[in-house]
């Protein structure tokens, strides 16, 4: 008679977990049913992120080139600002005497 108690205490216990199992089964598939419209509009709005991102990149890339072409010199451009804002400043004085 032993046997037969284990036999039906293993059952209960085996019972019980899969009743567990289903609960814990059925929670994550609420769980997936809530998230999954967030996941899918995630996804659209990332795609949309990485096409944005991609498109800037290569203007980068392409502005780079054409500034890398055109024989540009930062330094020089400062130096001739500088150059026009004396000027200008001697053409307000001239201007100014005259």
């Amino acid at each position: 008679m032993g046997q037969l108690a284990e036999a039906k205490a293993r059952l209960a216990a085996a019972g019980t977990e899969a009743e567990q199992a289903k609960m814990k089964i059925g929670l994550a598939e609420k769980e997936i049913k809530e998230k999954e419209p967030r996941a899918k509009k995630a996804e659209k709005e990332g795609e949309g992120l990485i096409k944005e991102f991609t498109a800037k990149k290569a203007d980068v890339e392409k502005l780079s080139k054409r500034i890398g072409g055109s024989d540009w010199d930062e330094a020089k451009e400062r130096q001739l600002l500088g150059q026009q804002a004396e000027h200008s400043q001697k053409m307000n004085e001239l201007l100014e005497v005259g």
